[in-house]
């Protein structure tokens, strides 16, 4: 088993940024991109009804996440284990450069649904013996 833990990564506008070579110059692991729109994006936008903040909005897509492995629309979970996770959210001075581990808690790194969803794809499964 690899020792290499994946990481939230902010996703750039810059001119030649390439999210799998930045992902592969981190910790050699691809990477998967859950902004908006995309299918792993958060569905909570700030604003609406009981969405006041992002904390607001990570904390109703973290009480949505699936206790299965496949939820919403045939998404399977599995598609992103092993895999850094990209948003458009805030990491500060210290992780911005190598990422924020998914099991990290930061209090500096703006809130983003990418860490709970990294969680449960990457959290331990019991399989049959």
């Amino acid at each position: 088993m690899s020792d290499v833990r994946p990481v939230r990564l902010q996703l750039s506008r810059r001119k030649g940024f390439d999210l799998q070579a930045w992902s592969r110059e981190v910790n050699g692991l691809e990477a998967v991109n859950c902004a908006r729109p995309g299918k792993w994006g958060n569905p909570y936008r700030v604003g609406t009804v009981f969405i006041a903040d992002a904390q607001d909005a990570v904390d109703a897509f973290a009480a949505n996440l699936p206790l299965g492995r496949r939820w919403n629309g045939g998404r399977n979970l599995d598609d992103l284990r092993g895999r850094n996770l990209a948003c458009w959210c805030g990491l500060c001075a210290k992780h911005a450069a190598t990422g924020k581990p998914l099991d990290e808690d930061c209090p500096d790194c703006e809130p983003c649904h990418v860490d709970p969803l990294g969680r449960v794809a990457n959290e331990m499964i019991c399989e049959a013996v």
